[in-house]
């Protein structure tokens, strides 16, 4: 028995090699025409709890869903306030639009502006935010990117970052649409109470964008506070952002609390000193007298209240509404 062998000639090599390239530009080509036509689910790559939380809060920000409260902010505001209990209480479709603090008052008042546009019927807009947030001197790059890609509909959210064949044919929309439909196991405490990406997707869709930190605080890891402020950006970004909500709607501002054993002997007066800056410079309607601290036992971490002082810090924050006549009981 003999073997027959056919050697491939150069001709014949250069000839398969641009077929393979002719059709992977062609692919390419098709992406780009069903992204230019809106022929394709717009979906975002979903790997951990960052990115489940801004893709969400983006498809949130883009719903009709007649909202007459809009909850914005840092991850103090997605994970202290039930924006689910806020519209029992209040009689008032609620929802909470609340990221993380790695981004911008920028990316928050673009969540604001989608909300605005999209619901006619926003008479209050409350805005919660942590000290940390204040103090933090620029946002994370990765996360503002990551926003922006989902905000502006790009298909570029970063998972390939220095994959540029991922880049120039557009095989990135296929990665993002297998990586938001596929549960993907989350890390530590959050994996043990939503258990998997589309879990905490899920989460977020029935309880109006709010959110449950399962973390359990450790005081011993905290070693004091460093002494908060606000800075000058940050209170030109708030001039902006409050310069978005309609004439006719409410603006309040919460400055959200802190472990009080973790606090100085100042912290109320470093606290009132931010407001009065803010007070100063921003038009705002009302900023709530709120509880500057809290024992940390009622505490998931520094900046996120447990599950159940959650449940009671959104009480008093109606009720102080309420006292106000911010909300018409």
């Amino acid at each position: 028995m003999s073997l027959i062998t056919k050697s491939i000639n150069k001709r014949e090599l250069i000839c398969y090699f641009s077929l393979v390239i002719f059709n992977l530009f062609l692919l390419s080509l098709l992406l780009r025409v069903g992204i230019y036509f809106d022929l394709f689910p717009q979906s975002s790559s979903r790997l951990d709890v960052d990115r489940v939380i801004i893709s969400n809060k983006v498809k949130l920000s883009k719903t009709k869903n007649n909202a007459e409260i809009l909850l914005i902010g840092d991850s103090s505001c997605l994970m202290n306030i039930d924006a689910k209990k806020f519209t029992e209480l209040s009689g008032k479709k609620t929802y909470n639009l609340g990221t993380l603090s790695f981004l911008d008052f920028e990316s928050y008042g673009a969540l604001l502006t989608n909300a605005l546009n999209n619901n006619n019927s926003v008479s209050l807009v409350c805005l919660f935010i942590h000290p940390e947030f204040l103090r933090r001197v620029a946002p994370s790059d990765t996360h503002v990117q990551f926003f922006r890609s989902c905000n502006n509909d790009t298909y570029d959210n970063n998972t390939n970052k220095n994959n540029y064949i991922h880049s120039l044919l557009k095989l990135n929309i296929f990665e993002n649409v297998f990586y938001s439909k596929t549960p993907i196991p989350l890390k530590n405490n959050f994996s043990q109470f939503y258990g998997f990406t589309t879990f905490l997707d899920q989460y977020l869709n029935d309880h109006n964008g709010s959110a449950i930190d399962p973390r359990v605080f450790d005081i011993e890891m905290e070693h004091g506070n460093v002494l908060y402020k606000i800075t000058d950006k940050k209170i030109n970004d708030l001039i902006k952002l409050t310069a978005l909500v309609p004439k006719e709607s409410k603006f309040v501002l919460c400055l959200t609390p802190v472990p009080s054993e973790i606090t100085g002997m100042n912290y109320s007066e470093t606290i009132k000193s931010i407001k009065k800056q803010i007070f100063e410079h921003v038009k705002i309607d009302y900023i709530l007298p709120m509880p500057f601290t809290l024992p940390a036992t009622e505490f998931a971490t520094k900046t996120h209240l447990n599950a159940t002082s959650r449940a009671l810090y959104t009480d008093i924050v109606y009720k102080k509404m309420i006292e106000l006549d911010i909300i018409e009981k």
